[in-house]
């Protein structure tokens, strides 16, 4: 467990997480921005209060949705022969 202070960054309110947190999300760590600047991280709300991570939980749900290979859409008006256009 982590406790960390809320500081004025700017206008805005922000946390500054540990180098250890920064290694665990693998955000930080490309040699264009060392710092960590430029990575994306996503806040969700949770029944516990909120998950930090680096998995967009919009692209995950659209991934589920993908029907698995070989289970194609059947088409009720399909003809033989005819491409579709």
């Amino acid at each position: 467990m982590y406790k960390l202070k809320i500081n004025k960054i700017g206008n805005y309110l922000g946390i500054t997480l540990p180098e250890e947190i920064l290694q665990q999300l693998n955000v930080g760590v490309r040699v264009a921005w060392p710092n960590g600047q430029g990575d994306t991280v996503f806040i969700t709300k949770t029944a516990d209060g909120v998950e930090i991570t680096t998995k967009d939980p919009e692209f995950e749900q659209a991934v589920r949705r993908i029907p698995p290979p070989g289970r194609r859409p059947r088409y009720a008006n399909v003809q033989v022969g005819v491409s579709p256009r």
